[in-house]
């Protein structure tokens, strides 16, 4: 175990001095949103029954994308890919035997573990600065942080949802809105530069009201439950299970990222989420007609 983390920390650093040479800018949480999906869904690839050449690809494909999703710092992401592991790894779409399930676990864990204890990562100090400034938000209403901003205009999106509960303020109306409740001293002066709540639950019920919160939850559930049915199928088969695994890691990603990001804010996510959707569901469609 010992000579495996150090193995892996060894390798962490040499990424990380690669890393260092294309800084992601502003992008960089979208990029640690990828690599995320493709990390999570690649572990779950690892099978005993093929060739080491195979699972040594698939071990690095997960490597990077996790490595990728560490050094992106994206926390909202973090959650959303703890989160989507667990639920995988109780649907079993694979049919993983106890000991496979063990492998898994185990280095999902291990990444886990490595990424917070190795330095370079960040994992640890924006973990321990999420903490201190959700902590700082509640006694000192300090919101001039990443995690400030986006609780007071949460905040700030329930006010405007409960004056407009119906179909919301219309597209785009966010900001004006939390303008308004700047003025009248209610939201602090700090997040009135952001054009939406950093959350897609918030962004839509202040925009489309509860209207658009059921369309959206529609949009994310319906597929899920389709793949949920799909993993309990009895005669599933190996090319629909690979196929279920990246389907649930994309939108088990969107589900929970959605909670504190924006998700279909951004054009690139839109469309990728769009565009794999339906080629993932009408690929996995295709297969199962043939069975």
């Amino acid at each position: 175990m010992a000579c495996f983390i150090f193995g892996i920390n060894s390798i962490f650093t040499e990424f990380y001095d690669s890393y260092k040479l294309f800084q992601f800018s502003k992008h960089t949480g979208i990029v640690s949103f990828y690599g995320s999906m493709l990390g999570i869904a690649s572990i779950f690839l690892l099978r005993k029954n093929k060739s080491f050449s195979y699972n040594i690809i698939v071990l690095i494909c997960a490597f990077l994308g996790v490595s990728t999703s560490l050094l992106g710092g994206g926390r909202g992401v973090w959650i959303a890919a703890i989160l989507s592991f667990i639920i995988i790894l109780y649907l079993n779409p694979l049919r993983s035997s106890k000991n496979e399930k063990f492998l898994i676990s185990f280095i999902g864990i291990a990444f886990g573990l490595i990424g917070y204890l190795t330095p370079m990562t960040g994992v640890k100090e924006r973990t321990e600065l999420a903490a201190e400034s959700f902590s700082s938000y509640y006694q000192e209403q300090k919101s001039d942080t990443s995690v400030g901003a986006r609780l007071e205009m949460w905040k700030s999106s329930y006010l405007i949802f409960k004056e407009n509960p119906i179909f919301g303020i219309g597209e785009g109306n966010f900001k004006e809105g939390n303008i308004e409740l700047i003025n009248k001293g209610l939201i602090n002066s700090h997040v009135g530069r952001f054009n939406h709540p950093h959350g897609e639950y918030f962004t839509t019920i202040v925009e489309q009201g509860i209207v658009g919160l059921i369309v959206l939850l529609f949009l994310f559930f319906s597929p899920l439950f389709k793949c949920y049915k799909e993993s309990k199928c009895i005669d599933l088969n190996t090319h629909s299970s690979i196929l279920l695994v990246f389907l649930l890691s994309l939108l088990l990603h969107y589900i929970f990222y959605s909670i504190t990001n924006g998700v279909f804010d951004h054009q690139n996510t839109t469309l990728f989420f769009a565009a794999y959707l339906s080629i993932g569901m009408g690929l996995l469609s295709s297969i199962r007609d043939k069975v």
